[in-house]
């Protein structure tokens, strides 16, 4: 069976089953796929929970797809293309299945199965608070790493020769350690093995930089023994519930793990049994011949170690987090029963249906192509734990805050920023609580909570512009009383469910009501504005007053531009377009110095509607820009967001921050562009600009 035909292999060896259940034989069986809820999203895509229903089987499973963005990138696409290839030719008890794989009009996707239990990465901090792991526990969930990766490694191809996989990913997110005792290796997404679609690019290291060996530091040619030294890390961490290798940024950790000399685990739990000591150090040798040949020897060496002594890790599992797994089990059994009991469930979406469902499979057939609304991710752990709301707080989550700060702030915005040290791997969302004082950001007293869906750009790590990427390292809270104090606390969210926050409480005090006002365009203000023939004139629910300006997206069928200030920026569909105010000469309402400059900012409302779009483009990942056109030059701010949801936002940016002081500015304004990526059929419109102080 060749690799192209895995969904129809996967699918028929594991629903044939199902034949049997038909009466006779001579029946039909039909199985319904319906969505469930989200499991995690991380920076590459989503993981939901699905449950499959044919009479009265059901079962669960998880499906993986990658973000929309990256549904035309060749290089995801083969990475994903790869991961389902090793994945779903892998048969063992601990490693995480693919048990179908396939494409539909949303394209690609895994089925794996859904594991109930937690990461790894929450295991360690539950005891991170200085409750050590028993050893003989630790011992025997690393055991269980290494058999799986044992397996992995020994993976061959249909004419038996050996792939020569390695994982390049091992680390406490991709181990999950399930209710049934078993512990699990999964997300093979960044996996090498001879003859895979995606190749890494030269300079480009692919995995953790707390987890990589130094021969992958160094670009050398890696093999199985590179994934041996990521597990002599995690057995270290686990066994001491500390980070090894962290630092303020990857260059930082990787001098680290390059030159630092091999870390003694004996000097952090002396009791520890001298043959764990010394395996500790085979592993976690700079030079890979220094370390074990394979993982069935770490494996074997580990079961050694332990064998005087009975370790129930189904039994641990149970008493630590049995509790939160249960209420888990009851919020997904509760959503079965809603679905089970509403009347959408079996038949096809129409236009007032949220959810989607299919048939997967039918008797003598190979399986259709889904019709599911089945999202999923590149890297995120598949775990029953990632349903639960209530995540730990602290420095306990996958990154650190190393600064969180305001930046600058007008009447009614404050805009925050931030550097953290983690893996973008590991990344889910930012968030920002505001209060009227640091007392009630711990009661919750009017509390005000910016996340991604009222902040695109919290839920991404890296935002396009026409350049390249740049990190989301801020962002504006808006809706702000004028002259009063707001205290802030940064959160990130990780896909293992973690939370880590800023250790300070930032302040900053909104500006004043402005009293003077310069209009760019109102309804009744005419100031010679030159537009392009795409833009008109609009009565259709303005911010203010009757009338705005309204521009639709006219990418054509091939992704060409059809209008003057148009550029294709991708072949799906996306132009960037500009809403141009042209032509102006605007004087500048005086005195106008330094003082004046200082509390000066532009004032834009826009509202973005994409409910007829071509395609997904609420949090598309791309950066806007604002650009203020004075003294025959282009000035800009770079790093906005603008929400799609179709209603107005009124923007305050400073006029400090377009890169420009009192001087440069002149003494008339030219003319305000606003730009961004918005999909075909997309419209913008735009009312109500002002400079303001």
């Amino acid at each position: 069976m060749v690799h192209g035909d895995l969904a129809s292999c996967l699918t028929m060896g594991v629903e044939a089953k199902l034949e049997a259940l038909a009466v006779g034989g001579a029946e039909r069986l039909t199985a319904t796929v319906v969505h469930v809820t989200r499991l995690a999203q991380g920076g590459m895509g989503t993981v939901d929970l699905c449950v499959r229903r044919a009479g009265s089987f059901e079962r669960l499973y998880a499906i993986k797809r990658p973000h929309s963005h990256l549904r035309a990138d060749a290089a995801a696409r083969a990475m994903f293309l790869d991961e389902a290839r090793i994945a779903g030719g892998l048969r063992h008890a601990n490693v995480v299945p693919v048990l179908d794989f396939g494409e539909d009009d949303d394209g690609p996707y895994m089925v794996m199965d859904y594991i109930e239990g937690v990461s790894l990465s929450r295991v360690m901090q539950h005891h991170a608070a200085g409750d050590a792991i028993p050893t003989t526990l630790a011992i025997a969930m690393i055991a269980q790493v290494a058999r799986g990766l044992h397996a992995a490694h020994e993976l061959v191809a249909p004419d038996g020769a050996l792939l020569a996989l390695v994982h390049r990913d091992v680390s406490p997110p991709n181990i999950l350690v399930g209710r049934d005792g078993s512990v699990r290796v999964t997300d093979f997404g960044i996996s090498k093995a001879l003859g895979s679609a995606s190749h890494t690019t030269t300079g480009l290291l692919k995995g953790k930089a707390g987890y990589m060996s130094p021969e992958q530091l160094r670009f050398e040619a890696i093999d199985r023994r590179s994934d041996l030294f990521a597990v002599g890390i995690v057995m270290f961490e686990l066994l001491t519930t500390e980070r090894l290798y962290c630092g303020d940024d990857a260059a930082a950790v990787a001098r680290r793990i390059l030159d630092e000399p091999v870390p003694d685990i004996g000097d952090r739990r002396p009791e520890l049994p001298p043959e764990l000591v010394e395996l500790s150090f085979r592993l976690l040798a700079k030079h890979r011949d220094d370390r074990p040949a394979t993982a069935a020897e770490v494996a074997d060496a580990l079961d050694a170690i332990g064998a005087e002594t009975s370790v129930d890790i189904a039994r641990y599992v149970e008493a630590r987090f049995g509790a939160d797994l249960e209420r888990e089990r009851e919020h997904v059994q509760a959503l079965l029963s809603g679905l089970a009991a509403s009347p959408r469930y079996g038949r096809r979406k129409d236009a007032n249906d949220r959810l989607r469902t299919s048939t997967f499979w039918t008797r003598g057939r190979a399986p259709k192509r889904m019709d599911v609304v089945f999202t999923a991710a590149l890297a995120v752990p598949v775990i029953a734990s990632a349903l639960w709301p209530e995540a730990p707080e602290g420095q306990g989550g996958a990154f650190d805050v190393l600064t969180f700060a305001a930046d600058w702030s007008t009447p009614n915005a404050i805009h925050w920023t931030w550097q953290v040290s983690g893996d973008v791997a590991d990344f889910h969302a930012w968030e920002i609580q505001l209060a009227r004082s640091a007392a009630a950001l711990d009661t919750g007293e009017g509390l005000l909570v910016f996340d991604g869906t009222r902040n695109p750009e919290l839920h991404r790590f890296l935002l396009r512009n026409t350049t390249g990427e740049e990190p989301v390292d801020g962002t504006i809270t808006d809706g702000l009383e004028p002259s009063s104090d707001y205290y802030a606390r940064l959160f990130v969210l990780d896909t293992a469910g973690g939370r880590s926050k800023s250790t300070n409480v930032a302040v900053k005090h909104t500006g004043p009501v402005p009293t003077v006002g310069l209009a760019i365009y109102t309804d009744t203000f005419d100031a010679g504005v030159v537009l392009p023939s795409c833009y008109v004139a609009s009565e259709t629910a303005p911010y203010r007053g009757t009338a705005h300006y309204q521009l639709e997206n006219h990418c054509d069928a091939r992704g060409d531009a059809r209008c003057s200030d148009q550029a294709v920026v991708t072949p799906a569909l996306l132009c960037w377009e500009n809403l141009q105010w042209q032509g102006m000469s605007l004087p500048i309402p005086q005195p106008f110095g330094p003082s004046q400059f200082a509390d000066a900012y532009v004032e834009v409302a826009v509202a973005v509607d994409t409910s007829s779009a071509s395609s997904e483009t609420e949090g598309h990942g791309w950066w806007s820009n604002v650009r203020l056109r004075a003294a025959g030059k282009l000035w800009w701010y770079e790093k906005l967001t603008i929400r799609a949801d179709g209603n107005y936002r009124v923007y305050q940016l400073p006029l400090a921050r377009f890169g420009l002081d009192a001087t440069s500015l002149g003494t008339t304004i030219e003319g305000l562009d606003i730009g961004s990526a918005w999909a075909e059929g997309s419209v913008i419109r735009v009312d109500e600009a002002w400079i303001r102080w």
